[in-house]
């Protein structure tokens, strides 16, 4: 806790070589919520509180009232999950939570409509800069941690396999009296559990689904894309997670190269969706939850056959999705390259308000120390880049393993100027990951050292340890990070750049 405390004011201290540029091109982003369903970059505004489909209650009702005329033979209404929540009392345990593989967290109850759709919720109840309670689903036999939790119900979650193949649209009518029979008990079971809950009538009106077509699950699939200001065109959003939830049964996917994801599971309404920038290649971008957990975007209620979305430069999370190819393709290339990758599960913190200083300070896995003297003046720096939002977060990050890199997207940032960045720090991520903890503290040491302002971090020769500088230089220069990995190979390397000599590390 001690290294965490003395390590917070050092995370901004050396910015990579970001500076201002004009944004080449504009795309609206598009909406296409429901009726009555708005957006805001602040916090959800919840509704009404929903009833709970697959409680056992009423499940137990809607087996009931089913009985009465159809056949259940050996079927059977047991708990197959709880409808839980838990209360981090700091970030020690938030981080326990999020390492377990087992959870998928919602910030906000899931058994609640939602008017105003936000980056993020927090329960009234709970005092800000306090975590807030988060939500989610888990088996009966799960074995909790010793973190404060809550069992709010016990749910019946039918099986897939027990319920209907995917629905073809074949010209008959498809309305329950006409294919009640057709269907299997747990299919009807849950129907008539969604009809006493009041939820086809509800959600019917959201999308203009007809009645006659709302019994009928359908599996969610859909492409996401974001406008690339360099190709000026849409491109696809890779590798990125994607989850739906009606009500307390949730399903996420990623998606593939092309932007599609096909969830694993099938909705019988319009379900929620969000984009969760957790990537398949293994890194995590941070946003709206500050130095928390994985960026979230939720994209509100749509059609339970899929939405697809693009999300042009004035959308809210264009910055996250630009980071996140740029990641993508950071790490395809490596791979194809032989070059070597960052440690497991990098964290990428996304600074989108007010600075595009850009740095990969690796503090959470360097554990050798790091001094500090009165040579620096990254001060003033430090104090400027963390007005406005970040002082929100101060306290909890006292408390809360740092990021690995952090990518600032403010300052009027384009497509090429994030991946400039991103392919920047992680090429130095990949290099930590070589060189270790002992490196990278000398290096860390001395830009904080003898760092004077913004655009001139790195001293000069003179100063004591300079040679770790030339190593992972990553001074106020332009570069293109593909031309620059083909000349990384097994030794260090002088690399001509922009008619300097530089001298690069092995990566590889």
């Amino acid at each position: 806790m001690k290294k965490i405390l003395l390590f917070i004011p050092f995370i901004f201290l050396f910015a990579a070589c970001s500076q201002d540029n004009e944004i080449i091109a504009e795309n609206d982003d598009s909406t296409n919520f429901p009726k009555e369903q708005k957006e805001t970059d602040g916090m959800m505004v919840l509704g009404e509180k929903l009833e709970n489909p697959y409680s056992i209650a009423n499940m137990e009702k809607a087996y009931a009232d089913l009985i009465k005329t159809r056949a259940a033979g050996d079927f059977k209404i047991e708990t197959t999950d709880l409808y839980v929540r838990f209360l981090p009392k700091d970030s020690t345990e938030l981080l326990e939570l999020q390492k377990d593989t087992l959870l998928e967290l919602f910030d906000y109850p899931l058994d609640y409509d939602i008017e105003v759709e936000g980056t993020y919720y927090h329960d009234p109840s709970i005092p800000e800069g306090q975590i807030t309670w988060l939500y989610t689903t888990v088996k009966p036999d799960y074995e909790f941690p010793a973190i404060q939790y809550e069992i709010l119900e016990k749910c019946f979650i039918p099986n897939e396999d027990d319920l209907d193949d995917e629905w073809i649209d074949d010209g008959i009518d498809d309305s329950v009296e006409t294919r009640a029979g057709d269907m299997s008990f747990a299919e009807l079971l849950e129907q008539k559990a969604f009809e006493n809950a009041g939820l086809i009538k509800k959600f019917e009106s959201k999308f203009n689904e007809p009645e006659t077509r709302s019994w009928k699950r359908k599996r969610p699939t859909g492409t996401l894309k974001v406008y690339d200001t360099y190709l000026r065109r849409d491109v696809p959003v890779k590798g990125v997670k994607v989850r739906c939830h009606t009500v307390v049964k949730w399903s996420t996917a990623f998606t593939d190269e092309n932007g599609y994801y096909s969830m694993g599971s099938k909705f019988r309404i319009g379900p929620h969706y969000a984009v969760v920038f957790d990537n398949s290649q293994g890194f995590t971008i941070w946003g709206n939850w500050g130095p928390f957990a994985a960026a979230n975007y939720n994209m509100g209620w749509h059609s339970k056959g899929g939405h697809d979305r693009t999300f042009g430069t004035n959308a809210k999370a264009w910055d996250w999705c630009s980071v996140n190819n740029a990641g993508f393709e950071y790490y395809q290339n490596a791979k194809k390259d032989g070059i070597g990758l960052p440690p497991h599960n990098p964290r990428i913190w996304v600074f989108r308000h007010q600075s595009n200083a850009s740095c990969a300070p690796m503090l959470r896995r360097v554990w050798h120390p790091i001094g500090y003297s009165s040579n620096s003046g990254w001060s003033n720096f430090f104090i400027n880049i963390t007005a406005g939002r970040l002082l929100t977060y101060t306290n909890t990050l006292l408390k809360f393993a740092l990021p690995d890199i952090v990518i600032g997207t403010g300052g009027g940032y384009n497509t090429y100027d994030i991946y400039e960045s991103v392919n920047h720090e992680l090429s130095h991520a990949s290099h930590f990951n070589k060189v270790g903890s002992a490196f990278w503290a000398k290096y860390v040491n001395y830009i904080i050292t003898y760092g004077k302002k913004y655009d001139h971090p790195y001293g000069d020769a003179s100063c004591n340890n300079s040679g770790f500088v030339e190593l992972v230089k990553c001074g106020d220069m332009r570069w293109d990070i593909f031309e620059l990995t083909k000349n990384i190979n097994k030794n260090p390397k002088m690399v001509k750049v922009n008619g300097s000599n530089q001298i690069y590390y092995m990566i590889s």
